[in-house]
């Protein structure tokens, strides 16, 4: 069963406060009580569900759309910058190849493995000054949700932040049975 670190489920309801009080109020009316419970009594190095985060996310898409499910994302990520899931990454990064979304694209794939358990593997397909192709193989059925991928392809944009540029990720994702991919630009 696909899971998530319970860390970054933790990172992602507090990024509702990203959406704003009202947004973020809708979006905790949508989501099953249950489901925010099972969240906050978690141990932070837990594995729960990946079920959560796509109730999550949905309830993000039907309350403010695509775009918030993106930002959201990547406030969320932003936050796990700052704790124990990806700060080592980060730090890591810096040490050996200086701060550069390239180099930080480099480092997707570990990431990604820290925080998601038996979710795929991204592969790193290419990676130039400007821009990065990368691919999600593997993927459950579970974790084939369109909403849900574009939530990774916001959270992968941390990096532009990091790096202090101008950047997006792309989805490209044909449907449930073949692999998203992500294709980064920056400037």
């Amino acid at each position: 069963m696909a899971s998530i670190r319970a860390s970054q489920l933790k990172e992602d309801i507090a990024a509702l406060a990203w959406l704003g009080p009202a947004a973020r109020k809708a979006v905790l009316a949508k989501v099953a009580p249950a489901t925010v419970c099972q969240i906050e009594e978690s141990s932070r190095v837990d594995w729960l569900p990946h079920a959560l985060v796509v109730e999550i996310v949905h309830a993000i898409r039907a309350v403010a759309g695509e775009e918030a499910v993106r930002g959201w994302s990547r406030a969320a990520v932003n936050g796990s910058l700052q704790g124990s899931l990806f700060r080592p990454f980060l730090e890591g990064v810096i040490a050996v190849f200086g701060l550069s979304p390239s180099a930080g694209c480099k480092v997707l794939p570990r990431a990604y493995s820290a925080a998601l358990k038996d979710c795929g593997a991204l592969r790193l397909l290419e990676v130039s000054s400007c821009e990065a192709r990368m691919v999600l193989e593997e993927l459950p059925a579970e974790a084939q949700d369109r909403d849900w991928l574009v939530s990774v392809a916001g959270g992968f944009e941390v990096i532009f932040d990091a790096c202090k540029v101008k950047g997006r990720v792309e989805l490209e994702f044909a449907g449930p049975g073949s692999d998203p991919r992500f294709h980064a630009r920056w400037e």
